[in-house]
């Protein structure tokens, strides 16, 4: 597996640029609501920009057309599954997957590629976004919008800034969020052993010479060369979750987006530009009626 800087990019200087900066990744999950709330974080963060791609090996075939604000102009190019963001003014990395994993594949997605990567760029946090079903939720939750589990839960606890404390479920299993972000800190975390074993971090390839937008296996770069490791630990860890129905969840994900800025440090914003492709999808637009104007319009 492989991290591919675009054209134009090192990609020795990108993940140089990536250390010791905020994660922020999806898990796919009912609503798709932390795919949007990236989705938003992407269109809405002045200076953020797209420096990388990893491999999507273990993802459905995904490509389109770049999505864009309402306000803004089409822009040439393509979107993959997996694209990697980044904002230098607030050091925030965004992981926007696009496409849901192949059946039977969770764990080697997490295990050769999402782990790999977050070990060696060295992030100072990652925060892990997930939904779960607002019908199906468990008593203990009854009164809660949100849930969160963190390896530092007091320390990100004060930074929501929630109207009502009562709306967040604090919990110190992670299990009782997301049984794959469980995996996924416990991976981190070294309390869960990878199934490759100790050399899972090989699975990066080393397809091309660094070149400007070349492929990179991080465990193949002379020690010198890597990107400055802030800590041999894991980095501080955070599952956030909302509980949401199916539908129109726009707002759930302005939420969800919220929230991410107040992990973050990030100063709110008070109005969100929604992509373009949403309007086909969400919104208060009548419904069409009629042969001329109905279900195939």
């Amino acid at each position: 597996m492989s991290f591919h800087s675009l054209d134009g990019l090192n990609p020795l200087d990108t993940l140089n640029k990536l250390t010791n900066s905020q994660l922020v990744l999806p898990l796919v999950s009912i609503g798709n609501i932390s795919q949007l709330a990236i989705d938003l974080l992407i269109h809405n963060i002045s200076d953020i920009e797209l420096v990388g791609r990893l491999d999507d090996l273990y993802l459905y075939p995904f490509a389109s057309p770049i999505d864009y604000s309402i306000n803004d102009s089409p822009k040439k190019g393509i979107s993959s599954a997996l694209e990697i963001y980044f904002s230098e003014s607030h050091n925030l990395t965004l992981l926007q997957q696009r496409s849901p994993i192949l059946p039977g594949f969770t764990s080697k997605f997490i295990t050769e590629l999402i782990q790999p990567f977050i070990s060696n760029v060295q992030f100072s946090k990652v925060v892990i976004l997930q939904s779960n079903d607002q019908g199906l939720k468990i008593d203990k939750y009854a009164d809660n919008r949100f849930q969160i589990w963190s390896n530092d839960l007091t320390k990100n606890f004060e930074l929501l800034e929630i109207q009502e404390k009562s709306n967040i479920g604090l919990t110190t299993k992670a299990s009782e969020i997301s049984t794959v972000g469980e995996y996924l800190v416990n991976i981190l975390e070294g309390i869960q052993s990878s199934p490759l074993g100790k050399n899972s971090t090989s699975s990066f390839e080393l397809i091309e010479s660094l070149n400007p937008g070349s492929s990179i296996n991080l465990s193949d770069v002379d020690p010198k060369q890597k990107p400055a490791l802030s800590s041999t630990s894991s980095p501080e860890l955070i599952i956030l979750s909302i509980f949401v129905y199916e539908g129109d969840n726009t707002d759930d994900a302005e939420l969800l987006a919220n929230q991410v800025l107040n992990l973050s440090s990030i100063k709110q914003i008070s109005q969100w530009q929604t992509p373009k492709s949403w309007a086909g999808v969400y919104g208060d637009k009548s419904i069409p009626v009629g042969i001329e104007y109905g279900l195939y319009t």
